[in-house]
């Protein structure tokens, strides 16, 4: 009987009731035929205002694709329709109303954006509609966007939202009689002090700038608007009171990685952010600065920048009681480092970082590990990477604090390699004391400081087999020393270690054993005392390494079990007994079918 009804019934009514419709069938068969009416022309009962009020009526009600693709056809096709010349004011005005609503679940704001695109497409081809409708719908577009964007567990949601906001504005741009007029306007409007999006404006400005980079007749026109960017940029962004989300900061990138040249960082941008890292660290460290530094092409120097206007207020925030903060300059400082190539800049930032360092200046354990931090992340200095290792070397032996001591003996070890690494006459006197400094520190009686030591011991030889090939044999010939006392302290512990394996599996002490075994293939080359060659051929560690009782390699743990489970097939949760990893050794294992085993492990441990 109710079939019969709707079949008998009145188009209008009809059309109503299948719109609201559960079958997907039967609503995608009646805006089907809805949709071949307004491509003809056809007289409708439904005034515009009607058929507008049934279409935004299925974007939180239609979850399948096949309904809301109908009903974007529909849409277009109102808007071309010849009888309903108001359809666009009429759409216009309901979606500015549906985007203003509060509370939108994120596959509805998607399809929002979706129907802004159409509507910004349908004004690209026509100018009366651009000049009477245009920039508002921008306004109401940006908004839907803003929402999208918002949903950062909804990557997808985000990735779709700006695909269809740049198919917009690559229509809108592409007319070549106004498309230069959009982009100025758009700019202009969206850029000023009186809009009244705010920071919102972020969202679409990084999308016109990401297609104005991308179409070549567009992109003088936005060198043209540079400075708006940078206003905008400086007032909403830079200079904000409270924490900026990143969905506003990521679209800028778009602008900085195209159209920014290092005169206009030094002129517009590093006076703002010096400001503000002394007003209002804790919002332009919290991912402002680094992100903006790291869109940056790479052949811009900010070392300059750095040395001369950046250096004292970012050290200042690192010393700040503030961990967020702290942790914020020292990403900053990664950043910046990362750009720089002036070495007379680098030198003078390594002198005022490690100055205060070496003075016993910081008496905060937290300052010290995030300025031998900032240390490690420097390149080679031909007069300061010497001197680091010696310095930070003194500091070592009074430190107590193990964050700070892991910070501190990497940036020896970092700056020990690169010395090497360029395979120049290395200092006698850098060698010595990066000799006797290991040599106490794997010696230390406070387990959790010793673990430290053996931890950087093993990092720096496993990483110098790779520069041993470029270094002159009488550079190769000084490092023996180093290597020699690196490696009888480490069979010393893990003697030790084999005496009482859950003990050393509980301290740290372990590592020594993983270590010796992970670079056995190579230290012979770096090894000239044949005393120390005849303990580490006779060391305990090469026949308890898989011995099937009490064998260090076993840790309650298991990590080292899943090293062999990834380099055997296992999976990471069917993991063997302990007492069956002689199943998993085949007894004609060769040590260099065990290196890349151990290397691995070595590696999981430290990162």
């Amino acid at each position: 009987m109710g079939l019969e009804m709707e079949s008998e019934a009145p188009d209008d009514v009809k059309l109503a009731l299948a719109v609201v419709s559960s079958s997907t069938k039967w609503r995608i068969s009646e805006l089907s035929a809805l949709n071949n009416r307004l491509l003809r022309s056809d007289p409708l009962p439904l005034s515009c205002g009607d058929i507008v009020g049934l279409l935004f009526r299925t974007y939180p009600f239609y979850c399948d694709r096949p309904s809301r693709k109908v009903v974007q056809e529909c849409l277009w096709s109102l808007l071309r329709n010849a009888v309903y010349t108001d359809a666009l004011t009429i759409c216009s005005a309901a979606f500015k109303r549906e985007v203003s609503k509060t509370g939108l679940a994120p596959s509805n704001t998607l399809v929002l954006a979706e129907w802004g695109s159409i509507l910004l497409q349908h004004c690209a081809v026509n100018v009366r509609a651009w000049a009477a409708q245009g920039i508002e719908l921008v306004e109401a577009h940006t908004r839907v966007l803003d929402l999208c964007l918002s949903f950062a567990k909804r990557s997808s949601i985000k990735r779709s939202a700006l695909v269809v906001t740049w198919r917009a504005l690559r229509r809108l741009f592409k007319d070549l009689d106004n498309g230069e007029a959009r982009v100025r306007a758009i700019v202009g409007t969206f850029t000023g002090r009186s809009q009244s999006l705010g920071i919102k404006s972020a969202c679409l400005l990084g999308a016109v700038a990401g297609v104005c980079a991308r179409v070549p007749s567009l992109r003088s026109i936005l060198e043209a608007t540079k400075t708006n960017y940078f206003s905008f940029y400086v007032q909403e962004i830079v200079g904000s009171r409270t924490t900026v989300p990143q969905h506003y900061v990521e679209p800028m990138n778009n602008f900085f990685s195209h159209f920014v040249s290092l005169e206009d960082l030094h002129r517009e941008l590093v006076p703002a952010f010096e400001k503000a890292l002394l007003r209002a660290p804790e919002v332009v460290l919290n991912d402002i600065l680094s992100p903006m530094i790291h869109s940056l092409p790479p052949d811009v120097d900010l070392a300059e920048a750095l040395a001369t206007r950046l250096l004292k207020p970012l050290l200042t925030d690192i010393r700040s009681t503030n961990a967020k903060i702290r942790d914020g300059a020292v990403s900053a400082f990664t950043a910046l480092i990362a750009h720089s190539r002036k070495l007379e800049s680098i030198e003078k930032v390594t002198e005022e970082v490690l100055i205060p360092l070496s003075t016993a200046k910081l008496t905060s354990a937290d300052h010290r590990t995030a300025y031998s931090k900032i240390l490690a992340l420097l390149p080679f200095l031909p007069l300061h990477s010497a001197s680091i290792c010696k310095s930070v070397s003194v500091v070592t032996s009074k430190e107590q604090n193990e964050a700070a001591l892991s910070a501190e003996v990497s940036a020896i070890v970092h700056h020990l390699l690169l010395i090497l690494e360029q395979g120049n006459e290395i200092d006698p006197s850098v060698l010595s004391t990066a000799r006797d400094t290991f040599a106490r520190g794997i010696s230390d009686k406070k387990l959790q400081l010793r673990r430290i030591w053996i931890l950087e011991a093993g990092e720096f030889l496993w990483q110098m087999q790779e520069f041993s090939t470029s270094l002159n044999s009488k550079n190769l010939k000084r490092m023996c020393p180093i290597v020699e006392t690196m490696v009888s302290k480490l069979i010393e512990v893990s003697e030790e270690m084999i005496s009482n394996v859950q003990s050393a599996g509980q301290s740290g002490l372990a590592l020594a054993g993983y270590i010796l075994l992970a670079c056995f293939g190579f230290l012979s080359d770096f090894v000239t005392d044949e005393r120390i060659k005849t303990a580490l051929r006779n060391a305990s560690i090469r026949k308890q390494s898989v011995s099937p009782k009490a064998s260090y390699t076993y840790n309650t743990r298991h990590l080292l079990l899943g090293a062999l489970s990834n380099l055997y097939g296992y999976g990471p949760n069917i993991l063997p007994h302990p007492s069956k990893i002689q199943q998993l050794v085949p007894p004609k294992q060769t040590r260099a079918d065990l290196d890349p085993l151990f290397k691995q492990y070595v590696l999981i441990v430290h990162h």
